[in-house]
């Protein structure tokens, strides 16, 4: 230790000591794995130690014999290049689904964010954000995941109690604004009738309601909106923007109508983009998982031998509400997602790399379906090798064999014309009027074909037959009876002409001639009625309903061929009051 030439010396790791490549081949392989890793194509060790092998025998780099024979570098290689890049380390990837990685893309965000531009400009309620809200969904189970414990070092397994192998649902439905405000929370339970002993401890005006799933529905969701007007104190003087995505559930027509009654615009994220869009996702979910986890821990340890009913979620989730739903997460949220303050801008290119893999151009042309280069991916660096070995940014040499050279950057090819071509998913405003009007149609044409009325018959096989002309005048008293049958009456000879109120027969003309069973709304002149039309059930034998969007048309009256008798309900209870039942024979009458 007198030596003073020891003096100046220190000891220190020696990570260079198995490098192959220079610095600057070490630096754009580096790049090359961030890029594949933010386009969620990241590679595997084994792959690293096939790339690197390649990247070597095909620039001529000397490598150890241990590499030619095994086909790629060795893990002490490995070793050493992680070490020499902190930046870069092994981790256990999440899954995400090709649908969610692609979906959220320039083309999407951009839609979202031009229509969230025009909902903010219709008010100036929208300028401080205490009128721009999000709703979304949680499912709260009664089988926590367990947080980690301290055990014994070496012990192979390690438990911890859980309330059963699998447990209920409960949803939790949660509205806040882009102010930090919480709006009381609606549980939803996986009962048929909700019991109001359901929420003890839940958070102060909760509201509680049940389903056979314990997830969200339509019928649900209209109380849900009725449940937000209440608390949000929403009207046509008071306006909000109610932010959601495009679930099936949130889309129902009452829902919409009962919104833009009360002055809520709502808007809708684009399909598998929650995760990006949302501020509930963003900032607020995950922490209150975190704490309900560790609520149900704690109940769990201080009722050793008992398990988790949905009777004791309501107070957990209370726990996880006074922890998680706090301001500074609330707004986190709003603001990471460029909602509020407004921000189109808030995502980077590197964001939307998952979504390059499926880009492809409007038009099929040559380039279209070329492979994917590394001038069509921003990566972080750009750097080659020059003849005599020595590095040089941002020039091209061909000597040098680049990772990209070797193995490209993930590109989907040309996609092929489906015969289902299903309608994508976007994201618009259901309370306007245009597509209000197009979820109603959307909605009855899904009626509609669940009940058959839509489904394909041979023209061959129906056969029709002449109404009976018969000289009977029907009249309320011919009706008794189930059992009573009556025959068709023709128009012809009928002694009166049909008045408001009265069930007809109408003939419609064409390739296959077809009747429809109508109620006369009105005379519209001597020559037309107004009707509003039945539809056949296909599950149930010669009844009919209304269909969920009216059906209302202009009749002439020679199409009308028969007065039908006043139908009978076919039972007691609301749905089968909506089924009506003629005690006409319409023999092989093709009625609908």
């Amino acid at each position: 230790m007198n030596n003073p030439e020891m003096a100046n010396m220190r000891m220190c790791p020696k990570y260079n000591s198995r490098q192959v490549f220079n610095t600057e081949q070490e630096s754009e392989l580096k790049d090359y794995l961030l890029t594949c890793s933010a386009m969620c194509y990241g590679l595997s060790l084994m792959n690293c130690r096939e790339l690197a092998f390649e990247m070597a025998s095909r620039n001529g780099i000397d490598c150890p014999e241990t590499w030619k024979i095994q086909k790629k570098a060795g893990i002490e290689w490995v070793r050493g290049f992680l070490k020499r890049h902190p930046d870069l380390s092994l981790r256990q990837p999440e899954a995400c689904s090709l649908s969610r990685a692609t979906s959220f893309n320039k083309h999407n965000v951009g839609l979202f964010f031009d229509k969230l531009e025009t909902v903010l400009k219709r008010s100036d309620h929208f300028s401080n954000g205490l009128r721009i809200f999000n709703l979304d969904e949680t499912g709260c189970s009664t089988v926590q995941k367990p947080t980690k414990i301290i055990a014994g070092k070496g012990v192979k397994q390690v438990a911890k109690v859980t309330s059963g192998e699998k447990g209920s649902l409960v949803t939790s439905c949660y509205i806040v604004n882009a102010a930090g405000n919480t709006l009381p929370p609606v549980i939803i339970f996986p009962r048929v009738h909700f019991k109001e002993h359901m929420l003890h401890g839940a958070p102060t005006g909760s509201l509680g309601l049940a389903t056979q799933s314990g997830w969200m529905n339509g019928e649900l969701f209209v109380e849900v909106l009725h449940h937000f007007v209440k608390h949000s104190f929403s009207s046509l003087e008071n306006p909000a923007v109610l932010i959601l995505d495009n679930h099936e559930s949130h889309l129902r027509i009452e829902a919409i109508e009962l919104a833009k009654e009360n002055g809520v615009t709502i808007l809708t994220i684009p399909p598998h983009c929650s995760n990006r869009l949302q501020p509930l996702d963003v900032s607020v979910f995950a922490a209150f998982k975190s704490f309900y986890n560790a609520s149900v821990d704690s109940w769990m340890m201080r009722n050793p031998g008992k398990t988790v009913s949905i009777y004791d979620v309501a107070s957990l989730i209370c726990k996880a509400h006074e922890k998680a739903m706090t301001p500074a997460n609330i707004t986190s949220g709003f603001r990471k997602t460029g909602i509020f303050p407004f921000n189109r801008n808030v995502f980077s290119e590197q964001d939307f790399l998952a979504s390059a893999v499926t880009d492809r151009e409007i038009s099929p042309t040559p380039e279209a379906t070329r492979p994917c280069s590394s001038k069509d991916i921003p990566i972080h660096n750009s750097m080659v090798m020059t003849g005599d070995g020595h590095s040089e940014e941002n020039s091209l040499t061909p000597s040098y064999i680049s990772p990209v050279n070797i193995h490209n950057y993930p590109k989907a090819g040309k996609r092929l014309e489906s015969a289902n071509k299903r309608k994508k998913g976007r994201s618009f405003i259901p309370t306007d009027t245009p597509e209000k009007n197009q979820l109603a149609l959307q909605y009855q044409h899904k009626m509609n074909s669940k009940r058959g009325l839509f489904k394909k018959c041979d023209p061959k096989k129906i056969k029709f037959t002449e109404i009976s002309n018969e000289d009977e005048e029907f009249s309320e008293s011919d009706v008794s009876s189930d059992n009573e049958v009556i025959q068709l009456q023709s128009y012809d000879q009928l002694a009166r002409k049909p008045k408001e109120g009265d069930f007809v027969l109408v003939e419609f003309s064409g390739k296959n001639t077809k009747f429809y069973i109508g109620e006369v709304l009105r005379e519209i002149d001597i020559e037309d009625y107004e009707v509003k039309f039945l539809r056949k059930s296909e599950k149930m034998w010669r009844k009919f309903f209304y269909p969920y969007v009216p059906d209302i048309a202009s009749v002439a009256t020679k199409d009308i061929r028969a007065l039908l008798p006043v139908p009978s309900e076919h039972g007691k209870t609301k749905r089968q009051k909506s089924y009506l039942k003629f005690c006409v024979d319409f023999g092989r009458l093709n009625v609908l």
